[in-house]
Formats: structure tokens, sequence, C-alpha cells
């Protein structure tokens, strides 16, 4: 099945996605895709873990990231698993029309396995896991080494592994998360962020240990290597 998920645009048909900009988006996604594999090609003996985060809300990477995993999982990348750690705004269960309380907050607290937290999508090699409770999370201490080994666990099961994480200054937990990845992607909006600003949010998460690996200015889908450590 070819669940093709639009990114927002001004130009939009009664269904509320645009057929012009839909198709030219999801070239620059599929693009973006092949540059990621390009960066990892080296490192095939597990499965690959890609996060994303952005400066500011708004910035449509939740959006991106399901475009991403359907296109990844359409060309045969192998079995792709979409985690969804944006635990103050999660949409990945909307976007893929799951419902669920179980998730991944609740194999980092240690109440279930990583197994019982993901569940199939309707497209083909692609598995979602939810976020989960957020109730949980606030109420039970997150153990570190549930969340090193729940993604040892995905490693051996999954080809690509990708984070939706919230904002930079709303990371928390997600930190914990962040530094588990291969790389990691910061969506900028050319157009509101400025310049300092995101470097600031850069350097931000390297010394937190965050592997970035570059930015994607957002209104025009660019991927920059690296471009705003220098």
């Amino acid at each position: 099945m070819n669940l093709k998920i639009e990114t927002q645009s001004k130009k939009a048909d009664d269904s509320g996605v645009s057929r012009e900009r839909g198709a030219s988006r999801l070239s620059e996604v599929d693009a973006l895709l092949w540059r990621i594999k390009a960066r990892l090609e080296n490192k095939c003996d597990q499965g690959q873990i890609i996060a994303m985060t952005s400066c500011y809300r708004g910035t449509g990477i939740s959006t991106l990231l399901a475009n991403l995993a359907v296109l990844a999982a359409e060309n045969h990348v192998g079995p792709v698993l979409m985690v969804d750690a944006n635990m103050s705004a999660p949409s990945q269960h909307r976007i893929f029309r799951h419902i669920t309380t179980t998730g991944l907050v609740d194999v980092m607290i240690g109440n279930v396995p990583p197994n019982e937290a993901i569940f199939p999508t309707s497209v083909e090699s692609l598995d979602i896991m939810p976020s989960g409770s957020p109730s949980h999370l606030h109420s039970a201490r997150v153990i570190s080494e549930n969340c090193e080994e729940m993604f040892r666990w995905a490693r051996e099961r999954y080809a690509m592994i990708l984070i939706d994480l919230p904002q930079i200054d709303d990371l928390r937990h997600g930190l914990m998360i962040a530094r588990q990845a291969d790389m990691a992607l910061v969506s900028v909006r050319s157009d509101f962020v400025s310049r300092t600003s995101a470097v600031q949010s850069v350097q931000r998460l390297i010394c937190d240990g965050v592997k970035v690996a570059g930015t994607i200015l957002s209104r025009q889908m660019i991927f920059t290597p690296k471009l705003l450590r220098n």
C-alpha cells in the first residue's frame, strides 16, 4: 500500500492535499532519504537510528519523518520503525491512524517490553512505537538502562529507526533518547529562526552528546550537512 502523507501547502484540493506541491515535496523527502543512507552506508552491520528535532514548534518534522518512514519502507530499505518520542505533542499515532495507550514511555519506565509497545502500520515493513501514556512519564522514574536496551533490541530487528523528538528546548527525557541516535538532524524554519539562534541550538545538542549531522531548512527542504557547525 502506498500511503502518502503530505506536508502543508497553500494550494490544496478538497481533501486538503496539494497535488502539485505534494509530489514535489515527496521528491525532496526521497532525496533526503538517500542522502541519509549515503552517510550511513558504511555502518550496515546493525540497524541505524536517525533522530530529528527542531529549534521551535511548527516546523513540520513529524510529517516529514512520517513521509521519510513510508518512503524508506517502500524503497525496501528494510524493516523500518517509527518511534514517537515527542511526549509533549505526540502525533505519529494520528498520522498513521493508530489508537493505543501503550508505547515508548511504558518501555522506558519498565512497564512493558519493547515488543509489546510496537504495532504494524498499513505500510508493509513499517512499524510504529507510539509515545505511550504521558501520565506515566510524570509519575514514574525513567530508567536509562531501559532506554539503551530498547534501542539495542530495535537495532537487531530494524534496518532503520526514526525518532520524532520534541523541540530542543523541550527535550528533557528526549535528550537521553537523542543520544542513542547515529545521526540527528535539526529542522530550522529559515523564515523564522535566525542563524545565531540555530547555531546556538545545534552547539547545545553537540555539547550534550548528540551526534548532529546537519540541518534541514524546512521551508525549502534543503539538507545541509554540518553547515551550522562551522
